[in-house]
């Protein structure tokens, strides 16, 4: 008889269909709880992580409260560049490209920038996120539907 015919034991059976449940029920308790469950093929351990996920409400209006923060200082300080240089604001980036700055005019164009790095720290501290946390929402509202409409929704309610 061949491997392909023969019928699965029981155990194995159980064995499998224990393993299927609790894949199940972990991936549902992370999917509500905002936990990602890494499973390993090459080890029996579970490695829990809590994720930098908008779970509720409070955390996204704290997050468009912050973005609108940001994006007004944003705004003030590209606004302040653009009338030093007279022309296009090079791009830049405060935390994700070190060195970016220096695309800038040395002087007063790089302290208004650097100013506003400042301000956009202290912003996203100020409603109660690290920099990685809030980015990793900025990153995930990207890709998640359901984020982005949570997010528009409590900007259209400002």
């Amino acid at each position: 008889m061949s491997n392909i015919c023969r019928p699965i034991a029981r155990p194995k059976l159980n064995r499998i269909l224990s393993q299927s449940l609790i894949v199940g029920v972990l991936s549902t308790w992370g999917l509500l709880s905002g936990v990602t469950v890494e499973l390993s093929l090459g080890s029996p351990s579970f490695a829990f992580r809590s994720s930098a996920l908008a779970q509720s409400e409070d955390e996204i209006d704290r997050y468009v409260q912050a973005a609108r923060d940001i994006e007004s200082s944003r705004q003030s300080a590209y606004n302040e560049i653009k009338g030093i240089i007279g022309g296009e604001v090079p791009s830049f980036a405060c935390n994700q490209r070190p060195g970016s700055l220096n695309a800038l005019p040395a002087g007063r164009a790089r302290e208004i920038a650097a100013r506003y790095c400042d301000d956009a720290e202290n912003i996203v501290k100020k409603y109660d996120f690290t920099n990685e946390s809030f980015n990793a929402i900025t990153r995930r509202r990207q890709s998640d539907p359901a984020l982005e409409r949570r997010i528009q929704d409590a900007l259209n309610r400002r």
